[in-house]
């Protein structure tokens, strides 16, 4: 039987051969997730060197990385099975949705470039931007 003051010294040092074993486990079966960078070729990233992103709405997946040796953001789309796989490997994921914009009613005309035209030459005339300012006040 141990006694009490053995059982203190036992404890950490069973902690501290778990910490190193679990330290040696994670080394060991660290998931390699190939990438492509357009400038450098092909690369080996870390769960960590990703991040997926995944569309609410339409729900597509892709994930994006920054470039060790050349600093360039690259994003690629990713399938439903390769997305899952990913995540499950332990790649953090933002989620985002689509702009509300998207989804309002619209209605007149289709803006044209005729009108673009008109816009631009009305910013770039002092007296026909302030006469157009001054009906936006007198509306609202």
């Amino acid at each position: 039987m141990r006694s009490a003051g053995s059982s203190r010294t036992f404890a950490p040092f069973c902690l501290l051969f778990a910490l190193s074993h679990v330290a040696r486990c994670r080394t060991v079966h660290m998931t390699e997730i190939r990438a492509t960078c357009e400038t450098c070729g092909d690369l080996q990233l870390g769960v960590d060197d990703l991040t997926l992103r995944l569309c609410v709405d339409t729900a597509v997946g892709e994930f994006h990385f920054t470039c060790a040796e050349c600093s360039k953001v690259t994003a690629q789309s990713v399938s439903g099975p390769t997305f899952d796989l990913l995540q499950a490997a332990g790649v953090s994921c933002d989620e985002w949705n689509l702009p509300q914009e998207l989804f309002e009613q619209r209605s007149g005309p289709r803006i044209t470039h005729d009108d673009l035209l008109e816009f631009h030459g009305a910013l770039n005339d002092d007296e026909s931007f302030a006469a157009a300012m001054d009906s936006l006040i007198r509306e609202s």
